[in-house]
């Protein structure tokens, strides 16, 4: 997937240091999202899914 630039970097000085500063594009994206019936469905069924119990235990 290819997302072009989101947002650009703004130079300054901090504490007598030249730096540069990541500021995003504001939200919602633009063009806005689209969110169809089978999409928003695997959306839910993805956030009430339990916890992968695959991983090792430490």
């Amino acid at each position: 997937m290819e997302r072009g630039l989101t947002g650009q970097y703004e130079e300054s000085i901090a504490g007598g240091v030249r730096c540069q500063a990541f500021i995003p594009d504001p939200l919602p994206p633009r063009p806005a999202l689209a969110l169809d019936g089978k999409l928003q469905g695997r959306i839910n069924q993805a956030m009430l899914a339990p916890a992968s119990t695959s991983r090792p235990a430490h």
